[in-house]
């Protein structure tokens, strides 16, 4: 019997440096017929140990992010000195440099000063394909669910449960006794669901932040810092698996709990994790904080990871003074959230960001800026506003306007006068293309700034009046 887990992902980003400083690799992914990849995430990971990115502090977490484009090709630029493993696909199933998928075999790339690396080519494995998916987590394979395990993690004292930090995402892993594949959860996940028969896990927790600890981790009288969870075999009970399918219109997974008949044991109630908290005095700086409600699961200001904490709210603490964007870019089921700011010599403490359509090209978010004395501030996301102009006919245009760039894009129907307008952006590179109907598109790289910006694109004539 197989056990899997389905897994909510996070796309890590490290510190961020100047362009001076970092160097850049690139290459091109194809798939293993050699065919170029577009559109499949390509990372830099530091090389365990490294000095470099660990006097970056970059050891737990990516350190640059990139995209393919419709050639397969990808560029990582601003990474810190160092040696970087090159990973693309699916993060619970990343294929590495040269093309295999154990990092251990990976071959790692060494990046200097101010220079580039090219050609690092190479093919994309099958099981990298596609991304991983927030739908929930099913351990054991089969029939229909035969017990469901809250989850239950606190900090002692009622300190907030942190979910993520700069070492990355806190996670419950689940490794089989015996034999099998260790699966991942995060700590913050409702509950377990189990198809029987599941087998036995030992639990741990690994990436927690600096100072907190696991205190204790029970289930029912089980201590399992030092036992397996052992979830008992239930007798199954058809009939009511039969009366479950029949509500739920046959389809799986059930929101009911197949109850076990005569003989089977019910749970011992919810698993338990207690957490312990000695957090170090706060560096000298800025307080940056506020709450976001899109269900993110990471956050970063200029590309540094921050806190995030499991009832929305994150922070940054000893920020220098300078002009940051914040940025999610983790939960599937919704558009990252985003904010621009000025920090001076004032904590920023109530910020909410908003929602945005897309990400710039090529980064996370803006690079932070040099600033000096003076009051924080939260800086108006900007606008991208547009004309399509034809220019040798009067009739109105008909078409639609897609938006893209790093990750994420959306679209928006051209306006009877031509406009169009895109709004709640971060500074940066855009693609823009305009699909017109009988006319063929319009496409333009396009440069958001601070102050929003406005084009105009010219539409072309239709091909019939054009040969007259």
């Amino acid at each position: 019997m197989v056990s899997w887990l389905l897994l909510a992902a996070l796309l890590a980003q490290g510190l961020p440096v100047r362009p001076d400083q970092g160097g850049t690799i690139t290459g091109i992914l194809r798939d293993a017929a050699g065919k170029p990849l577009p559109s499949v995430r390509v990372a830099a990971i530091p090389q365990e140990g490294d000095a470099a990115a660990v006097m970056a502090g970059q050891t737990e977490a990516m350190s640059a992010l990139a995209e393919t484009d419709q050639n397969g090709r990808y560029v990582l630029d601003n990474l810190p000195p160092g040696r970087y493993y090159i990973a693309a696909g699916r993060l619970d199933g990343q294929t590495f440099y040269p093309g295999i998928l154990d990092k251990k075999d990976g071959k790692t790339i060494l990046v200097a000063a101010g220079l580039q690396v090219t050609g690092i080519d190479f093919s994309m494995r099958n099981e990298s394909q596609g991304r991983a998916a927030a739908v929930g987590i099913f351990i054991g394979v089969g029939g229909s669910p035969t017990m469901r395990i809250p989850l239950d993690v606190r900090v002692e004292g009622g300190s907030k449960v942190p979910i993520f930090s700069p070492r990355g995402m806190a996670m419950l892993k689940f490794t089989p006794v015996g034999t099998g594949t260790d699966v991942l959860l995060p700590i913050n996940w409702p509950d377990l669901t189990f198809f029987s028969p599941p087998p036995d896990y030992r639990i741990s927790v690994q990436g927690l932040p600096d100072g907190f600890s696991v205190k204790s981790m029970t289930y029912g009288a089980t201590d399992l810092l030092t036992a397996p969870l052992v979830i008992p075999a239930p007798v199954f009970n058809a009939q009511t698996a039969v009366q479950m399918l029949s509500l739920s219109g046959g389809q799986a997974p059930l929101t009911l709990i197949n109850v076990p008949a005569g003989g089977g044991t019910a749970p011992a109630g919810p698993l338990s994790i207690v957490l312990s908290a000695n957090v170090a005095a706060a560096p000298s700086g800025v307080l940056v904080a506020g709450r976001v409600t899109t269900g993110a699961r990471s956050i970063y200001l200029s590309g540094v990871p921050g806190m995030l904490y499991s009832d929305g709210t994150f922070e940054f603490r000893g920020v220098r003074p300078g002009r940051y964007s914040i940025v999610t870019l983790d939960n599937p089921a919704a558009r990252p959230v985003v904010a621009s700011v000025v920090v001076g010599d004032r904590d920023l403490d109530r910020l909410e960001p908003l929602q945005t359509p897309v990400l710039p090209i090529g980064t996370l978010g803006v690079r932070p800026s040099p600033g000096g004395p003076g009051p924080s501030s939260i800086v108006p996301l900007a606008a991208l506003r547009g004309l399509v102009s034809d220019k040798d006919r009067a009739e109105p245009l008909r078409g639609r306007v897609f938006i893209s760039g790093g990750f994420y894009g959306t679209s928006t129907d051209l306006g009877e006068d031509g406009r169009f307008e895109f709004s709640n952006l971060l500074p940066g590179d855009y693609n823009i293309e305009v699909q017109l109907f009988r006319r063929e598109s319009v496409k333009q790289r396009v440069t958001v700034g601070e102050d929003g910006v406005s084009i105009e694109m010219v539409s072309a004539a239709p091909e019939a009046d054009a040969a007259r």
